[in-house]
């Protein structure tokens, strides 16, 4: 059996929107950038999937979503109509990678990780509207069990 390592090197991306959560994706290589991007004069969620990849010196980032340019840079309507501001995947089971979010708007929504990637446009599992006035500040979950 071999040793456990630490990995010396740390992989970094610039992104194009205000992240206020990053999220390793369980049991996977990917990670989750959440946060808030500048549209004129409106807030958008912003969300975007990478994958780590580990090369013979250094570790990169490759992005393999990018949801605004999924839905064209408008609105996406399965994303946020406000920023994203928290996240988790303690809602999981082992067979599952559900995400749940809360944004500025007060709204929780919960999404299947494995169904963000590719051409298809993002679409919630379910959506809990007003469970807050305003900004949904942490969220925590088990499986059977949403707190926010």
């Amino acid at each position: 059996m071999d040793a456990p390592t630490i990995v010396p090197s740390f992989a970094s991306a610039a992104l194009p929107f205000a992240p206020f959560c990053t999220l390793w994706i369980p049991s996977s290589a990917r990670l989750l950038a959440l946060g808030c991007r500048q549209d004129g004069s409106a807030s958008l969620g912003a969300l975007h999937l990478y994958k780590l990849e580990m090369p013979a010196d250094s570790g990169q980032l490759r992005l393999l979503l990018d949801a605004a340019k999924q839905a064209g840079g408008k609105t996406t309507t399965g994303l946020s109509r406000a920023g994203l501001k928290c996240g988790t995947f303690d809602l999981s089971t082992p067979s599952g990678r559900l995400l749940a979010v809360g944004d500025f708007e007060g709204r929780v929504s919960v999404w299947d990780v494995e169904r963000l990637q590719g051409e298809r446009p993002l679409q919630t599992l379910f959506t809990i509207e007003g469970g807050h006035d305003q900004i949904v500040n942490s969220i925590d979950a088990t499986p059977h069990l949403l707190l926010t």
